[in-house]
């Protein structure tokens, strides 16, 4: 039996539930990649923005220690070479 055999009616009915069915799948997969971009998203938050944020507190508390920054607030210091 080919498909032209089948009346409009269900040829018609035969494409309506191939572009669901395609429809559903593309959705499927829409939510998968959603799925991924949120565990990356958390990982970017609480992985790599911690230590960033660790990097930054590392960084100013080395500047404020630094005699670079002591010596240019006006303070006298001895520079040697």
């Amino acid at each position: 039996m080919r498909f032209s055999d089948f009346k409009i009616g269900q040829r018609l009915g035969a494409a309506f539930g191939l572009l669901v069915l395609m429809t559903m799948a593309w959705a499927k997969l829409g939510l998968q990649q959603l799925r991924k971009i949120q565990d990356d998203l958390d990982t970017v938050v609480n992985d790599n923005h911690v230590k960033s944020e660790l990097a930054h507190q590392m960084n100013e508390s080395s500047s404020r220690a630094s005699p670079a920054r002591w010596c240019s607030r006006g303070n006298r210091c001895s520079r040697t070479a």
